[in-house]
């Protein structure tokens, strides 16, 4: 029997036994060599066609239910487009086709240089794009110059992983024209026309109950004063239904009412916080999220209302979700893989020893060495990867500082150096891999720094921004080393350290820099900016990312 038709037996076997079977069944059943049914199970799982689990002793494998990307990517409104490392067309959706006026047979498989997108697309948009394939995600405004519908859309650059390991990119072009025209043309009617408003009942109320964007009025106690037909249609609520109601009680979701509701206190007590996003449970108890834009009204210079215009971005939310889960199969494959690599360089490892041990030729030991040497490197980039591959996976958070610290401390050997953290009850809102920043930092000390003894972390508050102060006691950095050791690839281990922490960091924002004297010990300076930290004593408000400053 070929091997096509043997994997298409065992597929069919296990697509007619959906409860799974084991290597043992399968082989009985296909008159097949237990070994060669092992194999083909295997492959299955490590491609992701099949899942396994264990049965008591026994694996247990059957087909996995996967929905094809193409069927992902059409449940999307807004134009996508996948790119492979080398920048070729991988799939777009029927949105991107239709709003671009393109065949898919003009795109499949096409360098995006070659295709017909290439002239939409500026150096900057391209720059992004490439930026992604190496991990740094981007989100920005474009416009399509020679598109002649003067649209708007939100570009979003987000590094994936294929089934193969190989990086890719995912493009998604939010429409984003709407909303920019609706608050726009609200912002400059609300500007313009304040002191013809207040004279005007009739006209404010026509503006509201006709404007596209939802408009909620509330007063200081969170009851709904103003509710228009956008509202209506989106809440599924009449405006008889809400006007009069506490708006937290009826619409927020309860495991979001703390947090949404110490919002609108800041905004009621005057606190400046323009945007942010919430969901809302609609009158048939679905969710949905809302992208909100606030205004607060005063009289004699007392707030005595706030008003907030919505736009509906549940598509979006629901995209990006479909995203990252695609994005968690694509990791644990990976996970999957990267074990198997180990295994085999552990087992390459030992015949290496054997052979040096049987070796009595000085040149074979020479070669031998060598070949070690590269083995080990190897499976230190490898192991590295592991520590890595969920950096940007999870959205960031707010962190103390200093316990984060200290918790991963009590799991090092510091080899007799004295640790001085001095962080308070400072708080970051940052990628919850933090911490890896600082283990890098005191693991490059104690590789580097020749004769550390002493490690201290503290930091600085300047008008518009916090700097952490890593500083060790080392022979320090040369001059002329001091921007190549964040470049990847430079260094004696892995040469990958400084360079990842420079990109965790700038996830949220930060940068990194090294400026201590050489010869007399390393110093590192990481800048916060001024709504990514929080000190106890500090009451602040949250701003249009939902950071509370």
């Amino acid at each position: 029997m070929a091997r096509e038709q043997e994997e298409e037996s065992i597929r069919e076997l296990l697509r007619n036994n959906p409860k799974g079977l084991t290597i043992e069944e399968v082989s009985r059943k296909l008159s097949l060599n237990r070994t060669t049914a092992a194999k083909y199970l295997n492959a299955f799982v490590l491609t992701g066609h099949a899942d396994m689990r264990m049965l008591g002793s026994a694996k247990l494998f059957y087909l996995t239910e996967r929905v094809p990307l193409t069927n992902i990517l059409s449940l999307s409104s807004d134009p996508i487009l996948i790119l492979d490392k080398d920048l070729f067309v991988q799939e777009v959706n029927a949105a991107l086709l239709e709003y671009f006026r393109l065949e898919k047979e003009n795109l499949k498989d096409k360098q995006i240089s070659q295709s017909p997108l290439i002239q939409h697309f500026s150096s900057g948009e391209m720059a992004s794009i490439k930026r992604a394939l190496d991990g740094e995600g981007s989100v920005h405004e474009v416009q399509f110059d020679l598109m002649d519908d003067g649209r708007f859309f939100r570009m979003k650059c987000i590094p994936l992983t294929f089934e193969s390991g190989a990086r890719g990119v995912s493009i998604i072009l939010e429409d984003i024209t709407e909303m920019k025209t609706y608050q726009h043309e609200l912002e400059m009617r609300v500007e313009q026309r304040t002191a013809e408003l207040v004279r005007s009942k009739d006209f404010a109320e026509s503006l509201i109950r006709t404007a596209n964007a939802m408009i909620i009025g509330l007063d200081t106690a969170g009851r709904v004063t103003i509710f228009n037909r956008a509202a209506e249609e989106v809440t599924g609520y009449t405006a008889e239904e809400m006007l009069g109601k506490n708006w937290f009680d009826r619409v927020v979701p309860k495991d979001r009412f703390p947090d949404v509701l110490n919002v609108f206190t800041s905004i009621a007590g005057g606190g400046v916080q323009e945007t942010f996003e919430n969901p809302i449970v609609t009158k048939d108890g679905s969710i949905r999220y809302i992208s909100w834009k606030n205004n607060t009204i005063a009289e004699n210079g007392k707030i005595v209302a706030t008003i907030s215009f919505g736009i509906d971005i549940t598509d979006r939310k629901n995209a990006e979700e479909i995203i990252k889960k695609a994005n968690k199969q694509v990791a644990l494959l990976t996970s999957i893989t990267r074990h198997d690599i180990i295994n085999q360089i552990n087992s390459l490892q030992g015949y290496i020893a054997i052979l040096r041990k049987r070796s009595t030729d000085a040149q074979n030991d020479e070669v031998l060495a060598k070949i070690k040497e590269i083995t080990d490197m190897i499976l230190r980039q490898i192991i590295f990867t592991r520590d890595f591959q969920n950096v940007g996976a999870e959205p960031p958070r707010w962190i103390r500082v200093g316990d984060a610290i200290r918790s991963f401390l009590r799991t090092l050997d510091l080899e007799g150096i004295e640790m001085a953290v001095d962080m308070g009850d400072l708080e970051l809102y940052a990628d919850p891999l933090i911490e890896k920043v600082f283990f890098n930092l005191i693991d490059n000390s104690k590789r580097h720094g020749d004769h550390v003894t002493r490690i201290r972390i503290s930091y600085e508050i300047s008008d518009d921004s916090l700097s952490l102060v890593y500083e060790d006691n080392g022979i320090g950095i040369p001059e002329e080393e001091k921007e190549k050791i964040f470049e990847r690839g430079f260094g004696k281990n892995t040469g990958y350290g400084l360079f990842l922490i420079r990109e965790i960091l700038a996830i949220t924002g930060f940068t990194i820099l090294e400026n201590g004297t050489y010869g007399s010990g390393a110093r590192f300076v990481i800048r916060i900016p001024e709504t990514s930290y929080r000190l106890p004593e500090q009451q602040r408000i949250p701003d249009d990312k939902g950071i509370r400053r």
